[in-house]
Parts: structure tokens; C-alpha cells; sequence
């Protein structure tokens, strides 16, 4: 996927943002998936498109404020429930609530404009990028909703490995979409899975797990070293790198179930991270 194709759902979300914007339309519009675009996006602009369509509505809802439309009538046009709620994510935004600045001037900050063409520098723990072709893989795995879906979703998969003595042949960690409820509390997404062999797989029946068969593809691959010394920056760093190159010559395999991914490798030396781009 091209920088422009953000653009295009960047241009899509201003034109639309008092209707109900499904991702996956947008998505399947585009011949992507949903996990992919989320990560795309977040990667180009800084944020994820939940967070930009919930600013960009916050925006435009305070350009009318001086209008005289009622509060409870805006929250209704931009998807809220209850005047509270809409009440909550403007003051989230703007750190004050909407009562109290409905006779401020404000202007309309622009909507992004990805046109700028931004590299990478050489950075010592990210590898060179290469290809690599993954076999078919079967995974367990189990998915989260938390204000640290990571260390949840992984706690919990260790321990179900350890009860059943389980000795995977890779982890892998994939973000999760939440919902605009869910991202008001101050809830993330993710999911991890144990990879196992056919056997295991089969034999797996526990009903908080999801299953997942993999068929063998190509990957665009990259390696962190010691990803956990700093993992908000080091991780979010090789993610950039990697779509870097991607998005010069590469295109995205779309219909696989998972296309991009994070996978932890213990090694002698210690732990790295390999990021994948299916395509």
C-alpha cells in the first residue's frame, strides 16, 4: 500500500465523518485488511485511525459550537450516544469541556497531507530487510481487550503453555481492533499465539482460544535486537523501517488472515523480534 492510499482514506474520513465509517468497507474497498490498514496508518501518521477520526470529529464538532447547536445535537451527528459521552471525548481532546469555550474562536486545523517523502537513518538494533518464504503454520492463541493487552494476552498463553507443557515452535503477537467505546476507557487490542505442530493443534479444544491455520507465503522480513530494552521506541522504529521499503517496491498479499506479525525469538544471546509484511 502506497502513502497515497492513506491519503485517500484520510480525504475519505473528512468527507464522511458525521456517518457511521465502517474500517472494514474501507478496508475491502482498498484490497486490504482491516490489521493491516490500522497498522499502515498508524505508522504514516502517527496515530491510529480510531484516535484520527475521533480528533478530526472533535475538531470539526468545535468549529460549530458557536453556532448555537446544542451539544446533545452534535453528539448525536458525530456518533455518541449520550451527550456525556460526547462530552467525555471532547474534553479528552481539548482538556476542557465544550460548554465552557462554545464562544471561542478556534479555526479548523487542516486534515494530514502525507506528502512528504521521510527515511530512515541506519540504526544499530534493526537488521537489513530481506524476503523470506514461511511454511504453513497452525496457532493458538488468545485475544485480549485491556489497558495492557500485551502482557495479558502473552501472561496468559505462557501459563496455558506451562499447564499443558506445550513447546512451541515460535510466538507470534498481532494488535487487535477495539471499538470507540473500548478506545474511550483507555482500552488495546492484541493477540498472541503459541505456534504448534498439527497434532497439538488438533488436540487444542479450550474455548478462550482461537485457532489459526497459516499457508505458506512470502514475507518481507526484519529482525530487532533486545526489542524489550525499549520497546516503545525500538519496535514502533522497526515497523517504520520495514513499510518503508515495503511501500517503495512491494505489494501487500491481501487475503491471508493475518499479514502482519510479531514474532519473539529466544536466542544464546538473548531475545530479538522479527517483524513480517506478507506479500
Amino acid at each position: 500500500m502506497k502513502k497515497q492510499t492513506i491519503q485517500k482514506v484520510i480525504d475519505y474520513i473528512e468527507v464522511h465523518m458525521d456517518e457511521d465509517i465502517n474500517v472494514d468497507d474501507i478496508a475491502t474497498s482498498l484490497g486490504y485488511s482491516r490489521f493491516y490498514l490500522h497498522r499502515l496508518f498508524d505508522i504514516c501518521t502517527g496515530m491510529s485511525m480510531t484516535d484520527y477520526l475521533k480528533t478530526r470529529r472533535m475538531q470539526v464538532a468545535r468549529t460549530e459550537l458557536s453556532s448555537g447547536i446544542r451539544i446533545l445535537d452534535l453528539a448525536i451527528k458525530y456518533g455518541y450516544q449520550s451527550e456525556r459521552s460526547f462530552r467525555r471525548a471532547f474534553c479528552s481532546i481539548f482538556q476542557t469541556p465544550p460548554s465552557k469555550i462554545r464562544h471561542d474562536h478556534y479555526v479548523l486545523p487542516e486534515k494530514i497531507h502525507l506528502n512528504e517523502e521521510k527515511g530512515i537513518e541506519m540504526i544499530p538494533y534493526l537488521s537489513e530487510i530481506k524476503t523470506v518464504t514461511i511454511h504453513p503454520f497452525y496457532a493458538i492463541g488468545k485475544k485480549v481487550i485491556s489497558k495492557e493487552p500485551e502482557n495479558d494476552s502473552i501472561d496468559f498463553m505462557t501459563s496455558y503453555k506451562h499447564k499443558h507443557k506445550i513447546n512451541p515452535q515460535s510466538e507470534i503477537g498481532i494488535d487487535a481492533q477495539t471499538s470507540e467505546k473500548e478506545q474511550e476507557k483507555g482500552l488495546r487490542g492484541y493477540q498472541y499465539f503459541l505456534v504448534v505442530n498439527e497434532h497439538e493443534f488438533e488436540q487444542t479444544d479450550d474455548q478462550e482460544l482461537m485457532k489459526l491455520i497459516m499457508p505458506q507465503a512470502n514475507y518481507l522480513m526484519l529482525t530487532i535486537d533486545d526489542p524489550f530494552k525499549d520497546p516503545f521506541i525500538r519496535i514502533p522504529m522497526g515497523w517504520k523501517k520495514l513499510m518503508q521499503t515495503f511501500d517503495e517496491s512491494y505489494h501487500y498479499r491481501g487475503d491471508l488472515r493475518i499479514g502482519c506479525f510479531e514474532e519473539k525469538v529466544e536466542t544464546m544471546t538473548g531475545t530479538i523480534m522479527n517483524l513480517y509484511i506478507a506479500i
